[in-house]
């Protein structure tokens, strides 16, 4: 069949353009060697918006006892990998972080793996999934048949433009079906964690990946009225068609988006034999699925006339939240572009709501580090003057702590945030910082100081309590990342010494860690020593250099033919002076690329219980409130562990993880 040809129609009783007497063949577009079976699928992203979350999922079976496939058809190992190709890069290989696995009716798998950060720094184009394990013959090399497989990858990106969304993952394998030894034909689906409107328009879009749904075979995708808990049919006219062949067959062999065939894929077969995923828009104009304020709802899948295999379910749901933002930018007052010690700095903040709940008790904070000092008497608040002094009016500065306090928005007061409405007026806090001119303040040798502020506030609605760092101020439509800003000064506090570090890098290489490093010496020098560290913390000695009395930049390098690229390492370099005083260069980190350590906590919002997953070990994992007080502690959590969240309250917690390379932090809401 060629890629863009339709595929024949389905009448009664023929089997032409379903997959369960056809044989399976692989499907290779890449024309690279090393690949069986390969496909492409386009990714684009709306201006200004960023990837939150990126899972690839991917899976394959074939119909137990049919014809020569035997009683377990599909052959063990490499259902955990395969190769993925993002935007103009290479091939790596992707091992699972879950693999889900099905053994009635049909033998198969479905794989999950964490793809963020790839995507992140992928961005829009097509991404190529290679080698998804499918058996095409038997052990005696018998051809099989009624087979499925492919991949999807579910993307959920931050865009500032749209509304306030619950999103939601469900993952798993369940076998829904009436004959061939299916255990049920229906099968119902909870969402909650989210919090509707309590006005105006309530949208939602459903998503679903399904293996072997044959094509004119009845069975149905539903969600239930919340209006009379009656279960309205998805794919029936009138409500938001997804499919391409009629009503009551949600599963057809394709892929659509709201009704429509998605063509920006290769091949664009519109007969997928076997393997489906759709978007369903909700048609919820009078309310009826979805009304203001609802916190739950249910989707139902069913059958009549066949088995197939329920893989991931997404909701997107609209929700009821405040999205603050906190912009921070900073003018250096003598009017110069460069920074020194001693400049005094124009710090300006400006807080909005992007979300749709309004803001309440709205509070920013700026601790200042010890190279920063408050200029007295120069807080301002949307242009009116406010005191030092703590709680007489709507800002103060608290000396003890070295922390700037304002309270903002409608209605605030001496002690009292107010309330920032959603695409409402802005509101402005301005003071002044100098940065010290004192090296004991600076410390040796930061030529780059930071600053971010935070800010505090709870919803209207939900009355949960949240938080956000400052992010620099955009000279762009678009946000910047939640970070701080880098300020860099024209001169820090080097020391004056016969040996002047200059420069000191390290990279991977085939065979091991590569460091490399210039220096201005003056005769006589002392020499160096580089130090290698698994955490951070603590440092051995790995090499040692003695050079000769030099003068001028001398260039060195040492290649560590023990570094481990998988795990990673810390270096740093000891410079040994003339007059004994030595000093330490800034640290570099070397760790393989593509292979981010990360962690995710999940469903979220969260119950009474989260499922842990992580790409690394991890040694601990704390629990810490918005306000900073730590509440759980977890030792050496293992990939796939149940995490209990007993006895913690309701509301926005930060979780830690300790890492041999380092910390790791994940926001998590339990509702």
């Amino acid at each position: 069949m060629a890629y863009n040809q339709a595929p024949p129609a389905c009448p009664t009783g023929s089997v032409l353009c379903k997959n369960d007497n056809e044989y399976p063949t692989n499907i290779d577009i890449d024309g690279d060697a090393s690949t069986y079976n390969s496909s492409s699928s386009q990714l684009t992203l709306p201006d200004c918006s960023g990837v939150a979350f990126a899972g690839l999922y991917w899976g394959a079976g074939i119909a137990i006892s049919q014809g020569s496939n035997g009683a377990e058809p599909m052959s063990p190992g490499n259902w955990n990998t395969v190769r993925f190709r993002t935007p103009n890069g290479a091939y790596q290989t992707i091992t699972a972080n879950n693999v889900d696995t099905v053994n009635t009716v049909f033998h198969g798998y479905q794989s999950y793996a964490d793809v963020t950060n790839l995507v992140r720094s992928g961005g829009s184009g097509y991404y190529t999934v290679a080698n998804v394990k499918c058996d095409t013959v038997n052990a005696g090399n018998t051809p099989m048949v009624n087979a499925y497989g492919g991949w999807t990858m579910v993307v959920i990106y931050r865009d500032s433009t749209q509304p306030m969304r619950n999103l939601t993952v469900f993952d798993g394998m369940a076998v829904v079906g009436t004959s061939g030894g299916a255990s049920t034909s229906t099968r119902d689906i909870g969402v909650s964690g989210f919090s509707c409107p309590p006005t105006g328009d309530v949208n939602a879009r459903l998503g679903v990946i399904v293996y072997d749904g044959d094509r004119g075979a009845i069975d149905g995708f539903q969600m239930r009225r919340n209006s009379d808990g009656v279960f309205a049919d998805q794919t029936a006219a009138g409500e938001s068609a997804a499919t391409t062949s009629g009503t009551r067959d949600a599963w057809n062999s394709s892929i659509t988006d709201t009704g429509s065939l998605v063509t920006s894929r290769i091949p664009a077969h519109q007969n997928t034999y076997g393997y489906d995923a759709h978007l369903f828009k909700l048609n919820n104009t009078g309310f009826q699925y979805l009304r203001n304020n609802d916190q739950s709802t249910v989707i139902r899948i069913s059958t009549t006339s066949e088995g197939y295999v329920l893989g991931v379910v997404t909701a997107e749901i609209d929700t009821y939240e405040p999205e603050m933002i906190m912009e921070n930018s900073l003018t250096n007052t003598r009017g110069s572009g460069t920074l020194a010690k001693g400049d005094t700095l124009l710090l300006t903040t400006r807080v909005r709501n992007t979300g749709t709940d309004v803001a309440e008790g709205v509070r920013a904070e700026d601790k200042l580090p010890p190279y920063f000092k408050y200029v007295e008497n120069s807080l301002l608040i949307d242009g009116a003057a406010q005191t030092d002094a703590l709680n007489d009016d709507r800002a103060g500065y608290n000396a003890a702590t070295r922390t700037v306090v304002a309270y903002m928005g409608q209605g605030s007061a001496a002690g009292t945030g107010g309330d920032v409405a959603p695409a409402g007026a802005g509101y402005e806090l301005q003071y002044k910082i100098t940065i010290s001119d004192n090296c004991a303040d600076i410390g040796v040798t930061p030529l780059a100081l930071l600053q971010q502020s935070r800010l505090f506030y709870q919803g209207q609605a939900g009355g949960t309590s949240d938080s956000t760092g400052s992010r620099p101020l955009s000279s762009t439509q678009c946000l910047s990342p939640v970070s701080p800003d880098t300020l860099f000064l024209l001169t820090g506090c080097e020391q004056t010494l016969p040996v002047r570090l200059l420069s000191f890098t390290g990279q991977a290489v085939g065979n091991g860690a590569l460091l490399q490093w210039q220096a201005q010496e003056q005769g006589d020098g002392r020499g160096y020593i580089l130090e290698a560290s698994a955490d951070g913390a603590q440092y051995t000695p790995v090499y040692q250099l003695q050079p000769g009395a030099n003068f001028g930049v001398m260039k060195y390098e040492y290649l560590d033919a023990s570094f481990d690229a998988r795990a990673g390492r810390y270096y740093r370099l000891l410079v040994k002076s003339i007059d004994g005083a030595p000093y330490y260069s800034h640290v570099v980190r070397i760790r393989e690329a593509g292979a981010p350590a990360s962690f995710s906590l999940g469903p979220v919002p969260a119950g009474e219980t989260v499922i842990f997953r992580t790409t690394t070990k991890v040694e601990k994992l704390e629990a810490y409130t918005a306000a900073g007080q730590q509440v759980r502690v977890w030792n050496k959590p293992v990939n796939g562990q149940n995490l209990s969240l007993g006895g913690m309250g309701t509301g926005v917690y930060f979780i830690k993880a300790y890492t041999a390379n380092g910390t790791l932090l994940q926001k998590l809401i339990k509702q």
